[in-house]
């Protein structure tokens, strides 16, 4: 492998800019007949569907009213790709009353506005329903990510339960997000029910939301099928009837009313803790979530995948990190560091690393799993900013690595432009397909970037094959032993799979092999 002379001589992509537009999905000029079906309708690029949920009518377009009408349970998504602004809806005449929720968001009848690339609207309770006459959906400047990551939609009657089913003791957890429930001083445990599609919180029960880590749930909007918490409900932050609001990675909801609170769904709003926690932090995802200027010792085990000059990266379960600076040491990808080393946190549009770092040594333990290059076969994200990885089988031009504004090619037709001025480096000499290892980076315009750092030729691996399946159909059978014998007669390997057909592993294909074959269908094993 050769190195390459720079690491972080980053190139300047430009993006492009879409203008803000308004496209009008309207019911009543599709030509539904009454009572007809809609699941699904896309104009100029934007889709509304229609799902029944948990209720068991499916949308129908009605003429009175003249209206698609979705009922309690059922849902509407609306998606695009690209930045949806803005949502106004426009009802049908004699519409219900039943309330309308967004999973992103802020959803104040008819009108939702936030960012998102699909929103998801819930039609409360199990009867009555709402009519949707017109939807009209501002789209923005550019894309966005396709979901808000920090808002977690917690619906029970989409976690599997049956009717009447107690879950005491139990605990639910959608996107890191826990919910879990315990009798506590109730003589009724809690429980879910179809009726209202809602778990029951009887007096005394308790129900604790706790937070991913390194996350602070910030907001929680309930929807109720009856009852509410009040404040004597709560041990942190504060409640006006749906709605939470506070700052804590943990909050227990206790009963202390007289009735049921019958809880149908959670909307749940997460922030980043920048806290450093006594004792320091333990994973390097918490550590990329601190301020800036945040001096923090680090405690977990965190496994060095690359040295490069100055430039440390480092991996462990919870994510990828970056010590840049004066590294007191020479390390290899593999070893562990020892806990308690001390370090200042930084970051630039998004992308974390830590400075001054100090006490940095090796532990004698090694990692070579989460140490190895991670091979890429689609699109990345922010989450992998400081993975060192591969990109396999690039494909050589004029014997040269592309020089910048060029792009890597990944299996799934998806590109990542180069970060990195190779002055002319000869990634094949030989003119064959090559692999690229580096470092996924950030550019200041907010491209992701592969850093190359080293490259390899590319290996075509063996194909997978069945041990006994001569004819290569799938299955190990007694028409392989046929096969195999037709071969061994004609010597034409038309439709047999060479590999497969030496059933001992000696290496050659003989009458052995027969033998071998007869003997693994009449047992069912090889030894």
């Amino acid at each position: 492998m050769k190195k390459i002379i720079s690491l972080f001589a980053l190139a300047m992509l430009t993006m492009s800019a879409w203008a803000s537009r308004t496209v009008t999905l309207d019911f009543t000029l599709q030509g539904y007949d009454n009572q007809h079906e809609v699941s699904e309708l896309t104009i100029d690029g934007v889709t509304v569907t229609f799902d029944k949920g948990t209720n068991s009518i499916t949308p129908k377009y009605y003429t009175s009213g003249n209206a698609v009408r979705l009922y309690g349970g059922g849902t509407l998504t609306v998606s695009a790709d690209e930045a949806i602004i803005g949502i106004t809806f426009t009802y049908g005449s004699s519409d219900g009353s039943n309330e309308i929720t967004s999973d992103v968001g802020t959803f104040e009848s008819p009108t939702w506005t936030g960012e998102a690339n699909e929103v998801v609207f819930t039609v409360g309770g199990t009867s009555g329903h709402r009519r949707f006459s017109k939807v009209e959906v501002t789209l923005g400047e550019g894309p966005v990510d396709p979901v808000d990551e920090e808002d977690v939609n917690i619906i029970f009657a989409l976690q599997g339960y049956d009717n009447a089913e107690v879950v005491d003791g139990q605990s639910v957890t959608v996107d890191g997000v826990t919910v879990a429930f315990d009798k506590n001083t109730g003589q009724t445990p809690p429980a879910y029910y179809n009726t209202g599609n809602a778990v029951r919180i009887y007096t005394g029960n308790c129900m604790t939301v706790t937070a991913p880590e390194g996350k602070l749930i910030t907001k929680i909007v309930f929807t109720y099928d009856s009852g509410s918490f009040s404040s004597s409900c709560i041990n942190v932050g504060e409640i006006n009837n749906k709605t939470w609001t506070g700052e804590a990675s943990s909050i227990v909801f206790t009963n202390m009313t007289t009735s049921q609170v019958r809880v149908v769904s959670m909307l749940i709003t997460l922030e980043d803790d920048t806290t450093i926690p006594e004792g320091g932090v333990e994973t390097l995802a918490a550590a990329n979530t601190l301020e800036d200027n945040s001096e923090f010792t680090f405690n977990g085990d965190a496994v060095v995948t690359l040295q490069y000059g100055d430039f440390l990266f480092v991996r462990d379960e919870s994510g990828f990190g970056q010590i840049r600076g004066a590294i007191d040491g020479t390390f290899v990808g593999g070893e562990v560091l020892t806990p308690g080393w001390n370090a200042t946190k930084a970051s630039n549009n998004g992308w974390a690393w830590y400075t001054d770092a100090a006490g940095l040594s090796a532990s004698g333990e090694t990692n070579a799993e989460l140490a190895a290059p991670i091979v890429l076969t689609g699109a990345v994200d922010d989450s992998m900013l400081n993975a060192y990885v591969c990109i396999e089988n690039q494909q050589p031009s004029g014997g040269f690595i592309p020089l910048p504004a060029r792009f890597y090619t990944l299996p799934d037709g998806t590109t990542i432009p180069k970060g990195e001025i190779l002055w002319g480096v000869n990634a094949d000499a030989s003119k064959v397909p090559y692999n690229v290892y580096g470092i996924i980076v950030k550019g200041s315009d907010g491209t992701l970037m592969l850093n190359p750092v080293d490259f390899a030729p590319y290996v075509e691996p063996e194909p997978e094959y069945i041990r006994g399946d001569v004819d290569n159909d799938g299955f190990v059978k007694i028409g392989d032993v046929a096969a195999l014998v037709n071969y061994l007669l004609s010597n034409d390997p038309t439709g047999i799979n060479l590999k497969a057909a030496d059933c001992d592993e000696d290496g050659f294909v003989k009458i052995g092999d027969v033998a071998t074959l007869v003997n693994y269908l009449l047992s069912g094993s090889w030894d």
